[in-house]
């Protein structure tokens, strides 16, 4: 059932799917990239989705201040491999 619920996406840990495609997409993605020239501007855009953000936490009906964040992606990202492990 569960296979069924979540997003197509969502590569690990389900049965039948893995990780490793949402490499292989990675690639495939960098190489159309180099042979279509990509601008700048969508370079940029893409990066923008994986690095840094800000976020909060909800306590008791009440949220945290934000804090910087410098690590990790999102659930399921395709774009998870383009992360920098860096702080």
């Amino acid at each position: 059932m569960i296979p069924g619920l979540v997003d197509w996406q969502q590569t690990g840990f389900i049965a039948g799917r893995d990780i490793i495609e949402n490499v292989l997409s990675l690639r495939l993605a960098q190489e159309w990239a180099q042979g279509t020239g990509m601008a700048d501007d969508n370079i940029n855009m893409i990066k923008g989705l994986v690095a840094g953000g800000q976020s909060l936490v909800h306590v008791k009906g009440s949220f945290t201040k934000d804090f910087a964040v410098r690590r990790g992606v999102r659930q399921g990202c395709p774009l998870a491999p383009l992360s920098d492990p860096k702080p």
